[in-house]
């Protein structure tokens, strides 16, 4: 019983450290009350470090071993990165199998490298883009078509995307969105016609194009909550979201030019919600939990703030969405993000 073994093995004071940082862990400890949070330094990290890890080798056992998934670590902080460091070099470590997922960015320096860490059995695979081949087969299974009459088909969508699967899926999406890609009731069948594509398409529209046009298909609300989150960063929260968009002030911050776009607000909590679900629907975002949000790839994040013209609509949204948060953060129950997103924002604005 994990309840059994982390009782057993951690002391008292180990525990409320536990609970002090990861209120979560209250679900095998019912009968701890949670301890109020700690003042962080590198004294406390330290030690959290080394509890966390008995943590895991508490809950880590033949018989329920343990799988880590760590999705997107080239964006990861310092902190997560000498924790997740700890965990790999800890010889006694056991039934516990890490996942980590690092995709090559060019706008991220130094990227995690989590096999130079490790001290047990570590292997890399590297996952490259699809071959022309593996498109023609996912479409070909999508469409219920033989391989062979899909093959013009996945040329196109191959020449479009590199291969990418992700940029694969949203161009499929938009020929089928755009009536390029239809069910027929008549043939019973999935049914392109290839030189159509070609001749009505802009061959050299990327995936942020496509993106671009894919949002603005959406309703105003979804838009607007869209380029909020945008602004505050690839994951979100959406009380966060919620908190600027209910408020009439950031309409009002707005240059005349720009409330026609922004038309929707103020939005309710509830249209928030409602639209941030739309988004989810249509693979523009991902739940992490009931609060928390991310953008499906940082492509979808760049597209939303293309939706915005790019010099002195972004930067007027910027400056408004940096005044909002400024002045929210003056409130008396204001919360400590209020002000540091402000900063950020406003510092980024003059930049």
């Amino acid at each position: 019983d994990i309840r059994v073994a982390i009782q057993d093995s951690m002391t008292c004071e180990e525990i409320q450290l536990l609970l002090s940082i990861m209120p979560a862990i209250s679900f095998f400890l019912p009968h701890w009350v949670s301890a109020e949070a700690i003042e962080i330094n590198e004294q406390s990290f330290n030690r959290f470090k080394e509890v966390y890890r008995k943590f895991l080798r508490c809950i880590c056992s033949e018989g329920h071993p343990l799988v880590l998934f760590l999705d997107d670590l080239q964006w990861v902080d310092d902190e997560s990165r000498q924790l997740i460091d700890s965990i790999v070099k800890d010889s006694k470590m056991r039934n516990l199998l890490l996942i980590g997922a690092v995709r090559e960015d060019p706008s991220v320096s130094g990227v995690y490298d989590l096999t130079s860490q490790a001290v047990l059995c570590c292997s890399e695979i590297v996952v490259g883009a699809l071959s022309k081949k593996d498109i023609n087969f996912i479409i070909s299974r999508a469409t219920l078509r033989s391989p062979s009459e899909t093959e013009d088909l996945s040329a196109v969508v191959y020449h479009k995307t590199g291969g990418n699967a992700y940029f694969a899926t949203q161009y499929l999406d938009m020929l089928h969105r755009e009536d390029f890609l239809t069910f027929s009731f008549e043939s019973n069948r999935w049914e392109w016609d290839v030189a159509k594509i070609n001749s009505l398409t802009n061959v050299s529209d990327n995936v942020v194009q496509i993106l671009v046009r894919k949002i603005e298909s959406l309703n105003m609300d979804v838009q607007v909550a869209l380029i909020v989150a945008a602004y505050l960063g690839f994951s979100f929260s959406i009380d966060v979201v919620e908190c600027i968009l209910e408020s009439n002030d950031f309409l009002k911050s707005m240059p005349n030019f720009l409330k026609d776009k922004f038309r929707a607000l103020p939005m309710s909590k509830r249209d928030t919600h409602k639209a941030m679900t739309e988004a989810a629907r249509s693979g523009l975002v991902d739940g992490l939990s009931d609060k928390k949000f991310k953008f499906s790839h940082d492509r979808v994040q760049q597209s939303v703030l293309s939706t915005l013209h790019e010099g002195e609509e972004r930067q007027c949204v910027q400056t408004a969405l940096g005044t909002i948060l400024l002045e929210m953060s003056q409130r008396e129950d204001s919360e400590d993000w209020m002000l540091f997103a402000a900063v950020d924002l406003l510092l980024e604005r003059n930049k």
